[in-house]
């Protein structure tokens, strides 16, 4: 840190006992959480970005729960935008104790809740499976982590309530769009693949490339906007095997079908104009 972060973080520890300040050379919000995890004492593991905000009774909601031992919990947030409008983002799940992984499964390869700030963990089966996030990622790693995760839970316990701030800015780091994040769709695609096979979930397999088909999209956008070259775009496309990946299975819808086709034969423009007519359409 370059603003003298670490000072205020020592007066903190200094007055408090249950502060703990770990320091290392600056290796990416990965590395760091997986240091972090290795100093746990604590049963449970939970996860704040560092310009994110939590509710106060972000900590008493969750100890509440977790009296009830779960191996997972999860819970809604805020998204706060630039403009100072807040977003109640719910989480697709009822209430209380579930043993229903589909759900769960689901959740994941739709990418409707990709991150790891409103989720908590269980230390034990992050050390015994030796689940870690991904160094080297530029985005993606919570979704890596936590697709890891509930490989090896077999239940979890959702709160509704909305316990965390997500400051959400559009030049912030994920939206630095680099051609390395065409390699972490790659990785995220290999690692949902894995989920699916290894917990023989049914019925998911192409709607999970269709989600990542989706993530492409405003990547390519993206690069494109930074003056990025289509040749040099689909040449990264094509080192990843991307498209060879994104066209197993069939089109679960027409939007789908559309975007395969453009994408199978590299044309990439028309690809990215019918994403964004689709999104002004939706009024995204």
């Amino acid at each position: 840190s370059t603003d003298d972060t670490q000072s205020v973080c020592n007066q903190f520890a200094a007055g408090d006992d249950r502060i703990q300040v770990i320091t290392q050379e600056n290796s990416g919000v990965s590395a760091a959480r997986n240091l972090g995890i290795t100093h746990v004492q604590s049963e449970y593991v939970a996860f704040v970005d560092a310009d994110d905000v939590v509710s106060e009774d972000y900590v008493p909601k969750i100890l509440t729960a977790l009296k009830k031992k779960p191996q997972m919990l999860l819970f809604s947030h805020y998204r706060e935008m630039e403009s100072g409008e807040q977003m109640e983002k719910t989480i697709p799940l009822a209430e209380g104790d579930s043993a229903d992984l589909q759900e769960l499964y689901e959740i994941a390869l739709t990418w409707k809740s990709n991150q790891v700030w409103d989720k908590v963990f269980q230390k034990d089966i992050i050390g015994k499976y030796h689940v870690e996030f991904p160094v080297g990622m530029r985005t993606s790693e919570d979704l890596l982590f936590w697709m890891e995760y509930i490989r090896h839970v077999g239940s979890f316990y959702v709160i509704k309530d909305s316990l965390y701030y997500y400051k959400y800015s559009e030049n912030g780091a994920v939206r630095n769009y680099r051609t390395e994040h065409i390699g972490d769709l790659s990785r995220v695609i290999e690692n949902g693949d894995r989920l699916i096979s290894d917990r023989q979930i049914s019925g998911m397999r192409d709607v999970f490339y269709k989600t990542v088909m989706w993530q492409l999209l405003p990547v390519i956008r993206g690069l494109m906007r930074k003056g990025i070259s289509v040749k040099e775009i689909n040449s990264s496309i094509k080192e990843y095997g991307l498209v060879e990946k994104l066209m197993t299975g069939r089109p679960v819808s027409f939007q789908h079908r559309i975007y395969r086709f453009f994408l199978s034969r590299h044309m990439l423009r028309p690809a990215v104009t019918c994403f964004e007519l689709i999104e002004k359409i939706k009024g995204r």
